[in-house]
């Protein structure tokens, strides 16, 4: 276990965050992603530490199947595990209700659960909403009409969208197009996966060696040998 250091694209998300928060808004962000930029662990470490430090607070995590449920209940888990005891202070708050997917802290009377879309999901307002893969769950845009009626509009609050793309005939698509419009009032977030410095080999590929596309790729995108 490392200490929990922001990358690229979990520092954007934070970024988002503030930014609404600064200018008095609900921060509502729709994230168009690659796979493992780390986007559900960055909205889980926040998400975390706002309901496992404040009181009166509720998290909902809705995945887009069930497997999925462990995965991500997994990232909240390690959290709150391997919280630090600091000058004799365990920061862990009192835990209560540990079953399945769910998180609840009664000194606090705050939680956090982890569903499945496919599930029935349960009502009650939520300061905290992360729909994860809204682009592969079915019936997205009837989940989401759902779901934003019991989160406040309150700078405080936080709801998050994020997907890998379903392609343009999917809801999702004219969702994204729109969501900036004062129809909708979301923020996108959208990064490639070369914003991530892991995402690369050495030694790098000699020039000599590439094709005509990866050399396409090194004069539009800027990619670096290494990412070849």
């Amino acid at each position: 276990i490392q200490p929990f250091e922001l990358n690229p694209m979990q520092q954007l998300i934070e970024e988002k965050i503030a930014s609404a928060r600064a200018a008095g808004r609900p921060p509502r962000i729709a994230i168009l992603k690659p796979r493992k930029l780390g986007v559900s662990t960055g909205i889980g470490g926040r998400f975390f530490f706002e309901t496992a430090t404040q009181r009166y607070q509720q998290g909902v995590v809705i995945a887009h199947r069930g497997k999925a449920v462990k995965q991500i209940f997994s990232i909240y888990e390690r959290f709150y595990n391997n919280l630090p005891v600091v000058n004799g202070i365990n920061l862990r708050p009192k835990r209560v209700g540990a079953r399945g997917s769910e998180l609840y802290f009664p000194e606090l009377d705050s939680g956090l659960y982890v569903e499945a879309a496919s599930g029935d999901i349960r009502a009650g307002e939520a300061q905290r909403v992360h729909l994860s893969e809204l682009g592969f769950v079915d019936e997205p845009e009837d989940l989401l009409a759902a779901v934003m009626p019991y989160v406040p509009k309150t700078p405080e609050s936080c709801v998050v969208i994020e997907t890998s793309s379903p392609g343009k005939d999917h809801w999702f698509y004219g969702f994204w197009q729109d969501c900036e419009d004062t129809k909708y009032g979301w923020s996108r977030l959208f990064r490639a996966w070369m914003i991530e410095p892991s995402f690369a080999i050495a030694p790098g590929l000699a020039e000599e060696e590439w094709t005509d596309v990866e050399r396409e790729y090194v004069t539009e995108y800027g990619l670096t040998p290494e990412q070849l």
